[in-house]
């Protein structure tokens, strides 16, 4: 992976500078997505799951629990600072919001029952709790999804911010 890495960031093989970033973006945002992954898995660990409980097979449903996860952590990160959350943590936030404001939120991305069934998988991994029940059951946050977010949430910024210093250079834009 590491010399196609390098063939495609250094536009070896041919191919236009616009070619060769459009390429860039893409390989950069799929291996994003493992990292994610990697960080769901450590998060699961911590909450005491198999820590190999997501693959790239699982990537389409892992980019869906990307979208919750960072709802409920906007929500979060309107009242805490969810970039202070240390490895080892496993507490559970306050309740951040009800399964019916969840369901409004992505009512044009997601059904109703298909948003209970990722909230059900989230659950079981330990990555979410629910107080209560039906759809004014509220949402919290576990500690290692916070951080698995946070992590990942970093992880991007600097990639990226790698991507903005070779477009500059290849002055696309």
């Amino acid at each position: 992976m590491a010399k196609a890495r390098s063939r495609i960031v250094t536009g070896a093989g041919g191919g236009s500078d616009e070619e060769m970033l459009v390429r860039l973006f893409r390989v950069l945002t799929d291996e994003q997505f493992d990292y994610w992954i990697a960080c769901l898995n450590r998060a699961v660990a911590a909450m005491g799951g198999r820590p190999d409980t997501f693959t790239r097979d699982d990537r389409q449903k892992t980019i869906s629990y990307w979208y919750l996860l960072m709802f409920l952590l906007e929500s979060y990160a309107a009242r805490e600072n969810p970039f202070g959350v240390r490895k080892g943590e496993t507490w559970l936030s306050d309740g951040l919001l009800s399964m019916s404001a969840l369901s409004r939120h992505f009512r044009d991305r997601y059904k109703e029952e298909t948003i209970r069934r990722y909230v059900f998988d989230l659950k079981q991994c330990g990555l979410i709790a629910l107080d209560g029940r039906g759809a004014e059951a509220t949402l919290r946050l576990s500690a290692p999804a916070i951080l698995a977010l946070a992590d990942t949430i970093r992880q991007w910024v600097t990639t990226f911010r790698d991507v903005d210093r070779r477009i500059s250079k290849l002055r696309v834009f």
